[in-house]
């Protein structure tokens, strides 16, 4: 994966108009907006769901916050950041995979990007860490700091310069993406020295023991390091006096686990997220359990900042999050790609599509996966067997009683009605999608 596409940006403060209009018009009302994004990391890597991670200031989030416990995001980079980005799917937006020389890696189509959405009410807006969707101008963002190796790792100077620079008055985004814990696999010897290796769980279908303990030591000080840096900018935010008026949101933008298949693949260890959001009006520490979708983000931030819903493809999720008592969305769908393709083609190309609602799942296979293939494929399986399918195979699951996917129910009569009723809704799902390139 290249580790960036952009070089370093120096901090751009743009003159804004002496005057805007009415609705673009900063206000006191509208929250500042920090957009959290974590890259391959394990969905349960965080304190207040497994005691031997550290994660202090995001586990502080979650007390100030309200989580919704289950979310589907793509399971690779580049697709599922740009579905952040625009609010659309990646049958929407043209992003499959995460890399491909033909037309398909064109730049983005960002005139309606949540930067610029925002824009539109008065908003500034900085992009922090990965990026690949052409000139951040286009998208909405006046100034960036996209070098993937020195941003989080080394320094985040760039954005709290970018933030002195602010008028009081003035509302702002920040898109806050560093490379972590996504490889390389490095971090100080202060993070791994916070993870006990005899507190790691080890899986009973691993090969080794020993080492998918040191791995995931270092998954899990990769995970500290993330938390740190974020510490950091709430620390800066709160000495400027911008931690006060501000909705935070976090958020994987991909799964990535040691013992199970994970990273761009349809099980939930590539796909599977919180997501979780702080800040004025938020219930402090509850949960929600209505299914949520990355594509959800979009809408929820323009609500939030007052600006009129425009038609999206996710839903806002700010209903939910005021009263969790409201009936949310019956079940969640979602196709996967190979990670490296040439292939101009949804259809083409398409790997799997999975489907669940609030118990069971399915997934449906459309292609054979082989090993000898990984490298196009790009599925993680770290201390697991790589899961060589077949054109048509299906696999179904209860994720109450199953979360991690280890049993395959299809075929079981007593499930006939759910394996009939899921295998439905991917029928019509592909069949709407016939029309999209």
């Amino acid at each position: 994966m290249p580790r960036s596409l952009t070089s370093y940006l120096p901090v751009l403060l743009l003159l804004l108009p002496l005057s805007l209009p009415k609705e673009a018009q900063a206000s006191p009302e509208r929250p500042d907006i920090l957009l959290v994004i974590a890259d391959d990391m394990d969905y349960r890597h965080l304190g207040f769901r497994l005691p031997h991670a550290h994660t202090p200031h995001l586990d502080q989030l979650r007390k100030r916050g309200t989580l919704f416990e289950v979310a589907w995001i793509a399971p690779v980079c580049a697709p599922s950041l740009a579905t952040l980005l625009t609010g659309k799917t990646s049958i929407e937006h043209g992003r499959y995979y995460n890399k491909n020389r033909s037309k398909i890696d064109r730049d983005l189509d960002t005139s309606r990007s949540i930067a610029n959405e925002l824009g539109k009410a008065g908003y500034r807006s900085f992009v922090a860490g990965k990026w690949w969707y052409g000139p951040i101008e286009k998208a909405g963002f006046e100034a960036g700091f996209t070098d993937f190796d020195q941003f989080a790792r080394k320094t985040q100077k760039p954005i709290y310069d970018w933030l002195d620079g602010l008028e009081k008055e003035e509302n702002f985004f920040l898109w806050w993406a560093p490379l972590l814990p996504h490889g390389p696999h490095n971090p100080p010897k202060k993070y791994l020295d916070l993870i006990s290796r005899e507190e790691i769980q080890v899986p009973p279908h691993v090969p080794s023991k020993v080492t998918y303990t040191n791995h995931e030591r270092v998954l899990l000080a990769m995970t500290a390091w993330f938390d740190d840096a974020f510490g950091d900018l709430s620390r800066e935010l709160q000495t400027r006096g911008r931690d006060k008026n501000i909705l935070i949101v976090f958020v994987i933008d991909n799964g990535y686990a040691m013992g199970y298949v994970s990273k761009n693949s349809p099980y939930e260890f590539g796909w599977q997220s919180p997501i979780l959001f702080a800040g004025p009006g938020i219930p402090e520490g509850e949960s929600r359990t209505q299914l949520a979708s990355g594509t959800d983000i979009y809408p929820t931030l323009l609500d939030f900042a007052g600006i009129p819903r425009k038609k999206t493809t996710g839903m806002t999720l700010r209903p939910f999050i005021e009263d969790g008592s409201k009936p949310g969305r019956s079940h969640l769908i979602q196709p996967v790609w190979p990670s490296h393709s040439f292939v101009d083609s949804w259809r083409e190309e398409l790997m799997a599509v999975g489907v669940r609602d609030e118990k069971y799942k399915m997934i449906r296979w459309f292609k054979d996966v082989r090993e000898k293939d990984k490298s196009s494929l790009r599925i993680a399986h770290r201390q697991i067997k790589f899961p060589e399918r077949n054109d048509g195979d299906s696999e179904l699951y209860d994720l109450l009683s199953d979360p991690h996917e280890l049993q395959n129910l299809i075929g079981n009569s007593d499930l006939a009605e759910v394996e009939a009723s899921l295998k439905k809704k991917i029928d019509n799902f592909l069949k709407s999608k016939t029309s999209a390139r």
